[in-house]
């Protein structure tokens, strides 16, 4: 950027990298000029406000907006609804498309697909690694992308946000092998109620409800959904339950 890019600018976006807007930030804020970040740059900032759909924020010149990222969002979304039927526990897997990773990401993953379906070596200049055909929970070790990385980022836009919400959800982030759109997976549990108290608090979701099932239901093998959740085994409360969503969003 050039001394006096942001001159006379009346609201600046920041859309790219977090180091970008790092960089940037303050020269921006000199301007005058509202601010918001759709990169995550700017979390942690003193002067940052975060922006969601149900945020009450008035404009002001001086804060930096820091727009939610759309696992964020959902996780933000679900602890309002589920908290009107008690909720106790909430963790949430986001399966991550290689659009987040911009053009060449999803260039890498046509190409690997075309490669793979043909027995050919695949390029990796991307991912560092194969992603086409699989699941993964890191990219390779030269790849600029970092999935532990986005997992923070989300963790930094919720937890400020749970408050009087009083549930911190576990959070994981997975590769997809997906071109585009985020979808997830989330299992809550909650107080004693009838599948149609919680179908009406997520009107439009896929619900399954587990009615009375432990933590520990299923007996899952280590490594196995429970544990990718990051939530401990144990009984809920008596007469409790958990609830199984899927959405693709």
């Amino acid at each position: 950027m050039e001394e006096g890019s942001f001159e006379r600018a009346r609201l600046v976006f920041f859309t790219g990298s977090p180091e970008f807007t790092r960089v940037n930030l303050a020269a921006a804020r000199a301007s005058g000029a509202t601010l918001f970040d759709l990169s995550g740059g700017s979390l942690g900032e003193k002067e940052t406000r975060l922006w969601h759909p149900r945020a009450e924020v008035k404009l002001e010149k001086g804060p930096n907006y820091a727009v939610l990222s759309a696992p964020a969002t959902v996780a933000v979304a679900l602890l309002d609804a589920l908290n009107t039927v008690g909720l106790y526990r909430l963790g949430l897997i986001f399966f991550r498309p290689v659009s987040e990773a911009g053009r060449r990401g999803i260039e890498e993953l046509e190409s690997q697909t075309s490669q793979l379906l043909s027995v050919q070596s695949t390029g990796q200049a991307v991912f560092d690694t194969q992603v086409a055909f699989g699941m993964l929970n890191r990219y390779g070790a030269a790849s600029r992308e970092n999935l532990s990385a986005i997992r923070a980022r989300i963790c930094a836009e919720v937890s400020p946000l749970v408050g009087k919400r009083g549930v911190l959800p576990s959070i994981q982030i997975v590769h997809a092998p997906v071109f585009y759109g985020y979808t997830f997976a989330a299992l809550a549990e909650t107080a004693s109620v009838t599948t149609r108290e919680v179908g009406g608090s997520l009107p439009g979701r896929r619900i399954s409800y587990l009615e009375g099932c432990g933590w520990s239901a299923g007996k899952p093998v280590r490594g196995g959904f429970h544990d990718a959740l990051g939530i401990a085994r144990g009984k809920p409360t008596a007469g409790g339950g958990m609830v199984e969503l899927g959405r693709s969003g």
